[in-house]
């Protein structure tokens, strides 16, 4: 439809004098096309330096983590919850202190069932 509509010729002129005839429908198409291609070529520069930051940012990891595996490497291993050089049930830092006897009383308590376990 552009090109029935945009038949007329038009003269696109150049450097050094350089003219070109031709539709005007024709030429928008290739200046739409030569946009699309300049904006293509300007982000496959940007694209690459992406893609050698990525690489020079995963080799920095890699020897980060060979370092850190290296630096581990000569620690002793621990156990979950165990405090080296400490008993265990004893906390750094606290002084024990005997717990109160607690007595069990006359009888087991109420049961269940009974009246006295729910207040009454």
């Amino acid at each position: 439809m552009l090109a029935v509509k945009n038949s007329e010729p038009v003269t696109l002129r150049f450097f050094l004098g350089h003219e070109l005839v031709t539709s005007l429908a024709l030429a928008l198409v290739a200046a739409v096309c030569l946009g699309a291609l300049l904006g293509v070529l300007a982000m496959v520069g940007y694209a690459l330096r992406l893609r050698r930051e990525a690489a020079r940012a995963r080799a920095e990891l890699a020897t980060t983590q060979a370092d850190m595996r290296a630096a581990l490497a000569g620690l002793p291993a621990v156990t979950p919850g165990v405090i080296p050089g400490v008993s265990p049930g004893v906390i750094p830092g606290v002084i024990p202190t005997a717990a109160p006897a607690v007595s069990p009383g006359p009888g087991p308590g109420p049961s269940l069932g009974s009246p006295d376990a729910h207040g009454l």
